[in-house]
């Protein structure tokens, strides 16, 4: 359950990077409890996906700044990372990319503090992952479902001309059978799947 922050409190980022993804999610702790204000994730693309995973954790710092910059603003604001970010964006030696982003955190209140506990980190974390346990997933069930049996794959749509919802069937020798059904009735995606 998503909550809103109250005025003058400190709001927690907890930070993840994948090889193709980084993820944010701004948290507030209320009664020793950790509840979540707001996620964003972003698929890394070209250049970006070469960079090394201290550089995309301040990418998805600046990611997140930038997105909710209103929070950012009006609340004291405590980023958890595994990694020492802060050193990085304090080094003099540091890039020009890195040195703009330094300067576009050093107007918000920010201070980075080492991650010990995880409990809102193992969401960021498996939002982050995600894309690549399917790929890996994927590789894995293709290889067992030629033997195990018949599969089955559906996606639900909803529009204003109505619902449906398209169905393929995999049989044991790959042979693809597909479907498409309309409904009679209204129904949202996840209803029509």
């Amino acid at each position: 359950m998503l909550v809103a922050p109250k005025v003058g409190e400190s709001l927690i980022v907890y930070l993840a990077a994948s090889q193709e993804c980084i993820s944010a999610i701004l948290m507030a702790e209320r009664e020793k409890d950790q509840r979540p204000i707001y996620f964003i994730s972003r698929v890394l693309q070209g250049a970006k996906l070469n960079y090394p995973m201290m550089k995309k954790l301040v990418l998805a710092l600046i990611h997140v700044a930038r997105r909710l910059k209103r929070y950012f603003q009006a609340h004291h604001i405590t980023v958890l990372a595994k990694k020492p970010m802060r050193l990085l964006l304090l080094k003099p030696e540091k890039s020009g990319r890195v040195a703009r982003w330094a300067i576009e955190l050093g107007e918000h209140e920010i201070e980075f503090n080492p991650r010990n506990a995880t409990k809102a980190q193992i969401l960021t974390d498996f939002l982050a992952e995600i894309k690549e346990e399917d790929k890996e997933a994927d590789s894995q069930e293709k290889n067992e479902n030629k033997s195990s049996g018949w599969t089955l794959y559906t996606d639900g749509a909803s529009s204003g001309d109505g619902s449906g919802v398209g169905l393929m069937v995999v049989s044991l020798k790959g042979t693809e059978f597909t479907y498409a059904l309309k409904f009679e009735f209204t129904a949202t995606n996840k209803k029509a799947e």
